[in-house]
């Protein structure tokens, strides 16, 4: 008897929960066309040639400190509605980002409700996107102050810039 309780109430929910899939994934294509979608590196020349990108780690602090993109700064994702949109409004670019991006894709849709401008997504998504760009991450587990990982961010970009890459590419 409890197996048919179960088996009906799965046959009830389910419809539901599948349409709610399909319309989350519309609407999340639908706002992707609204956001700056780059890839890390070209992220990392506009950093290097001095505009002022905003990096927002939605992770939880323990994970922003295991390790991060260098400069970004940490608000999980539950604190992102507490952000004043002024504080962005001087950026040329702003990128909530956690491990994969769900956590930044909500981050971005919470900066854009509170009209914070240029918001956009790593292409490949996440900081592992800006990791398997090879690009360098701060924290403890590399042991690399923001700093550090700013400067050695310059030198990759530096090499790639003198070996003549065009843009490197970054595999999803």
């Amino acid at each position: 008897m409890k197996r048919l309780t179960l088996v009906a109430l799965l046959l009830l929910v389910a419809p539901a929960v599948a349409d709610t899939a399909r319309r989350t994934s519309a609407e999340r294509d639908a706002w992707r066309d609204e956001l700056h979608v780059l890839a890390p590196e070209e992220i990392g020349r506009r950093m290097a040639d001095g505009e002022r990108v905003l990096w927002v780690d939605v992770r939880e602090p323990q994970e922003y400190a295991e390790f991060h993109v260098p400069g970004a700064m940490s608000v999980p994702l539950r604190n992102v509605n507490d952000l004043d949109a002024a504080d962005f409004a001087d950026a040329d670019l702003v990128i909530p980002y956690c491990l994969k991006d769900f956590r930044g894709y909500e981050g971005a849709r919470k900066l854009k409700a509170l009209g914070v401008p240029n918001v956009g997504l790593a292409e490949g998504f996440g900081i592992n996107s800006w990791k398997r760009a090879e690009l360098p991450v701060a924290g403890v587990h590399p042991d690399m102050t923001d700093a550090e990982a700013l400067e050695a961010l310059a030198r990759v970009l530096d090499a790639a810039a003198v070996a003549g890459e065009a843009q490197p590419v970054v595999e999803p």
